[in-house]
């Protein structure tokens, strides 16, 4: 199965890794394929905001060509995922978006796994 085949679901999530000395971190940015678990896109920044994940999805999105309407994404329901940076790039590009349920833990399950085994 391929990561950019049409009408494949990816996720997302962002998760937040040790950095090299104390009290620091680094984001991890991650959109894997919901069935193949193939890693479409990944991007590690120092911080967690909504350009940095606009950016991150348009380049993942540009990078496997996508036609309008061909891709379904879902997410959590973090502030960064939930933006309205993110939620109109989405739009634009044609991509539906659907978001887990509120107030459920790991709200992703497909995204947090990859995350933990990460960790």
């Amino acid at each position: 199965m391929l990561a950019n085949a049409p009408n494949q679901p990816w996720s997302w999530d962002i998760a937040k890794l040790p950095g090299p000395a104390k009290r620091t971190c680094f984001y991890l940015y991650a959109m894997p394929g919901l069935f193949s678990r193939y890693v479409t896109g990944w991007m590690v920044a120092p911080k967690e905001n909504a350009e940095l994940a606009k950016r991150f999805v348009e380049e993942t999105i540009a990078k496997h060509q996508i036609p309008a309407g061909q891709l379904n994404i879902l997410a959590g329901r973090g502030g960064v995922m939930t933006c309205k940076p993110v939620a109109f790039l989405m739009t634009g590009a044609g991509v539906a978006k659907t978001h887990s349920r509120p107030y459920v833990s790991g709200e992703d399950p497909y995204s947090e796994s990859q995350s933990r085994t990460l960790k």
